[in-house]
């Protein structure tokens, strides 16, 4: 019944936020992710697992001006500065800001600063890949879909690199 109780508050602050933020349902938390993974697989509390958001959404808490990405494998990322997210993201645009218990309740474990994160790409070659530092350097970004329509990076914010030295773990 406890946990009953602590799912039905994270779902209904969700609902709430949706509601008088304006998020769009197609941004609100959902059960029915395509990305979504089992509790076992994640840092998520048993209570929280229908209740977050899938990789891709970025976020920030409601009394903090942090921003954080979910990013592969549900890592919570924080962008350390308005140069990094703008190595990613051309605007402001696309940031939920959510319920500081909801984001607790989904994401207890810390997060990992995305330092000196940037979109880079050889001359020569079509893949893209993202820096992450945490992570063992330039990881490929899966594909184009992975890139647009789950990450939202900015195409025009790619760099040309003579080299890339890529990390074994893509973006995915």
């Amino acid at each position: 019944m406890k946990h009953l109780r602590s799912m039905l508050a994270v779902l209904a602050s969700s609902a709430i936020a949706t509601m008088s933020l304006g998020i769009p349902a197609s941004a609100a938390p959902t059960n029915t992710s395509p990305d979504a993974v089992s509790v076992q697989d994640t840092s998520l509390s048993p209570t929280a697992v229908a209740a977050c958001w899938p990789e891709g959404t970025r976020l920030k808490k409601t009394t903090e001006g942090r921003v954080y990405l979910i990013g592969p494998g549900n890592t919570l990322y924080w962008i350390p500065d308005s140069r990094v997210y703008f190595n990613l993201w051309a605007t402001w645009d696309g940031i939920l800001t959510v319920p500081d218990r909801a984001f607790d309740e989904c994401y207890r474990t810390p997060s990992t600063p995305l330092q000196a994160g940037r979109l880079s790409k050889e001359s020569d070659s079509p893949a893209v890949y993202i820096y992450d530092n945490s992570n063992g350097g330039h990881r490929r970004i899966w594909d184009w879909n992975t890139f647009t329509n789950k990450y939202h990076f900015d195409p025009a914010a790619i760099q040309t690199a003579l080299t890339i030295n890529p990390a074994p773990v893509p973006w995915t």
